[in-house]
């Protein structure tokens, strides 16, 4: 099970220097806002992900009077990670004192999930959003994920060149061939893990929610036909695009309550609820599945979601035995939440957040 014992951070945002040894449940970080209790769970979200939950712009991330940040982290188990980012955008992963090739090897030991202010737009943004949060699931439960993914990524990206420069329909014609054999795996992949899923979040959301919850899952082309047949059919469309405009790249999943589209039926705070169940739901699934947990990352607990869905979501949490990093500015809100000794008050004193404070110049290293 994933528990982070020990956290050091410097330089993210306004965190000039923190460490924290963590509880392995519960762990309540409080403090006015500004006092950098966001920055904090972006430093383990950029543990796990290699990029922070609010930008993919090292330089934003990096505290203005530094060049680069650090963060470290020793897990229960004795595995440390560490990451590095500088102001040019290059950034270096190292597990137990040895470089990663990508940020993947941290992310499979590390499964995080967030639940901010903004989650409601997994149900309300772009399909990307959905397709993010299908993708999270299957790499963590699927093996073969990973590198399927990586050649999806690449044969699209030499079609959309091969669209660009003119090439003839011969030589496209190979690049569609490739593109739907991986679309295949891909879709048969994704379609798998849905049905998995897809009991779970029955579960949790019938915990937390009412209504009748339906999950669509759209593949990104259309249904009953093959890839090579549409990618054919609308060659002269995508040559004036410039990309494919069908594919796994398209995938997506609809949410509907009642036969309706959640985002026209429920309130903010129900959004945030669902949101809640669904990626308890990926939680709960890891964990049978492989025997693991994920890191749950709650910032501002209180926004949109009321005391009772509060105390349902704290149930839900409490049964899959996760470790969980909440915020929020009244540290009675969080106490009301759930009762626990991992508690950590985030101070602001002249732009540093300092919480047993310590030397952490050299953390990446250690890693």
């Amino acid at each position: 099970m994933p528990v982070i014992e020990q956290l050091r951070v410097t330089h993210v945002r306004n965190i000039e220097e923190l460490s924290l040894d963590c509880h392995a449940r519960f762990n309540l970080i409080y403090g006015p806002n500004g006092s950098g209790k966001t920055s904090l769970l972006e430093a383990i979200h950029i543990l796990s992900a290699g990029r922070s939950f609010r930008t993919h712009i090292n330089k934003r991330l990096i505290n203005y009077a530094a060049d680069s940040l650090t963060i470290f982290a020793q897990l229960m188990g004795g595995d440390r990670l560490g990451v590095q980012k500088d102001i040019k955008g290059q950034s270096s992963y190292r597990l137990n004192q040895t470089p990663c090739a990508s940020v993947a090897e941290l992310s499979r030991l590390l499964p995080v999930q967030v639940i901010n202010p903004d989650s409601y737009e997994l149900l309300t943004g772009g399909p990307k959003e959905r397709r993010r949060f299908l993708d999270w699931g299957l790499f963590h439960v699927e093996q073969s994920f990973y590198s399927l993914w990586q050649r999806l990524r690449e044969v699209l990206q030499q079609r959309n060149m091969g669209l660009r420069r003119g090439l003839s329909l011969t030589e496209l014609a190979s690049w569609d061939a490739v593109l739907s054999e991986v679309a295949e795996e891909l879709d048969t992949a994704r379609r798998r893990y849905v049905d998995e899923l897809v009991p779970y979040i029955h579960k949790q959301f019938g915990t937390l929610l009412s209504g009748k919850l339906t999950v669509e899952y759209r593949r990104g082309w259309d249904a009953g036909e093959s890839l090579q047949d549409v990618l054919q059919a609308q060659i002269d469309s995508d040559r004036r695009m410039g990309y494919t405009q069908s594919g796994p790249q398209r995938a997506s999943l609809v949410f509907k309550i009642d036969g309706r589209l959640v985002e026209h039926v429920l309130s903010r705070g129900q959004q945030k609820t669902l949101v809640c169940a669904l990626k308890l739901a990926q939680s709960e699934l890891l964990r049978e599945k492989l025997g693991t947990n994920c890191i749950f990352l709650i910032d501002d607990l209180a926004a949109e979601l009321d005391a009772a869905h509060r105390d349902r979501l704290a149930v839900a949490l409490e049964g899959l035995e996760a470790q969980v990093f909440l915020t929020g500015v009244e540290l009675d809100m969080l106490q009301s939440f759930v009762k626990t000794d991992g508690m950590f008050h985030v101070k602001h004193l002249s732009d540093e957040v300092i919480v047993h404070s310590t030397s952490v110049d050299n953390a990446v290293d250690q890693a």
